[in-house]
């Protein structure tokens, strides 16, 4: 029993002190995505300390969501849509937990980019109400 702990506590040491995954960049959905998401682009910028977040809508008159807030879980508010985020790293993935309608919805979304940098998976999990898992694919834009 002491070893399994002492290995758990090892590979969050690991995950904690490993390099953040690059996701600074513009990011387009699949087109396959497209029936099922109202927003076409994202645009993340990462710094040591914050990210930030831009989604822009499929149609002219969409809203956009723009949003700084600081890493390892400290919570922030969307101005634009009256909702409480927070982000962290687990691994390569960055985490975004969404709080709406006083608490009463929960959204954990993760963004993890494949090795090659060129594309982004994103994972959608309803937590509350539970819900259906969802999985989108991204394209770095520029292919930077």
């Amino acid at each position: 029993m002491r070893k399994i702990v002492s290995l758990a506590a090892f590979a969050v040491i690991a995950a904690w002190g490993a390099d953040p995954p690059q996701l600074s960049g513009t990011w387009v959905f699949d087109p396959g995505h497209a029936a099922k998401l109202k927003i076409s682009t994202l645009e993340i910028h990462q710094s040591a300390d914050t990210v930030e977040v831009s989604e822009a809508g499929r149609e002219a008159k969409a809203k956009t969501i723009h949003l700084v807030c600081a890493l390892g879980g400290q919570q922030c508010q969307i101005k634009e849509a009256g909702e409480e985020v927070s982000f962290w790293y687990n691994g390569p993935a960055l985490v975004m937990m969404e709080m709406r309608h006083n608490r009463d919805v929960v959204i954990k979304t993760q963004w993890e980019p494949s090795e090659d940098g060129k594309s982004l998976r994103m994972e959608v999990f309803h937590i509350s109400p539970a819900g259906r898992d969802e999985s989108y694919t991204l394209t770095r834009q520029g292919g930077s």
